[in-house]
């Protein structure tokens, strides 16, 4: 349950709270349902019990929608489509791949 005191809330208290969250589910995943994450990790995605408790131990990126563009313009990758302002929503997702960085965001003030 969400406390209602959230109403109240900021966009910094939002992002906060979003972040754990996200990470207590991450917990909650590798804690309560091992034989399945065993089995997917084996059979389905190598790697995933290593990102999902990399996802649950670390601290998230957070920037403006603005800095995301810069970092996508200045990284070392290429893009099908040009990177400019209010076109590159599907691509949030590559920010830390394509700028060198494997951590979680949050963006802000998307357009």
């Amino acid at each position: 349950m969400i406390e209602p005191e959230m109403a109240f809330a900021d966009l910094a208290d939002d992002a906060d709270l979003a972040e754990a969250f996200l990470k207590r589910l991450c917990i909650h995943a590798l804690n309560s349902c091992d034989e399945d994450m065993q089995f997917f990790n084996a059979q389905i995605d190598k790697g995933l019990i290593s990102r999902i408790e990399s996802v649950a131990n670390a601290s998230f990126a957070r920037m403006e929608y603005g800095e995301a563009i810069e970092r996508l313009k200045k990284a070392p990758a290429s893009f099908q489509f040009p990177v400019e302002w209010g076109s590159t929503s599907s691509r949030a997702r590559a920010l830390p791949d394509r700028t060198g960085g494997r951590r979680a965001g949050l963006h802000r003030q998307l357009p």
